[in-house]
């Protein structure tokens, strides 16, 4: 009888991404979630990256582009060409953690639209045009949209 030829357990999981240590890597920074959203547009190229976000210089962004390669969340590019031409792109595990960034940006819309409705509320509560007529119909409207934001809020 053959024994069966076994794969060393150790060199299979270093492959394999240490997704907290990306999530604390990516969400304790303040330039690799808008770097990530840039290249997920598909601003690719380091010196337009640059020019987009304010602030950033050039040091700053090699480290994070290092780091994200490291993580596995990136890929570098490179084409042969005269100047070098440099571009960078999410990995397959770029791409599966692309959706926790989406769920981050919809959360913070979401609280944005809530503050906006609690604004509003405040304001037609203090405004004495909408105390008499107006302000029930309009109340019972903000009602209805804040339980329906309630109801989102649940679900995620």
């Amino acid at each position: 009888m053959k024994e069966m030829q076994s794969f060393p357990d150790k060199i299979i999981l270093e492959e394999v991404p240490d997704v907290a240590e990306v999530v604390e890597a990516v969400f304790g920074c303040k330039w690799s979630l808008r770097i990530l959203g840039l290249i997920r547009k598909g601003v690719c190229r380091p010196g337009a990256i640059e020019r987009e976000l304010e602030g950033l210089t050039t040091k700053v962004q090699n480290y994070y582009f290092r780091r994200m390669i490291t993580l596995g969340i990136l890929e570098r590019i490179v084409y042969p060409e005269v100047p070098p031409h440099v571009e960078y792109r999410l990995t397959d595990f770029g791409q599966q953690f692309m959706p926790i960034l989406d769920s981050i940006e919809e959360l913070q819309k979401e609280l944005i639209r809530r503050a906006e409705i609690d604004a509003d509320l405040a304001q037609m509560a203090q405004d004495d045009e909408y105390q008499a007529d107006v302000l029930p119909m309009e109340a019972e409207f903000a009602v209805a949209q804040w339980e329906a934001l309630q109801t989102i809020e649940t679900q995620v």
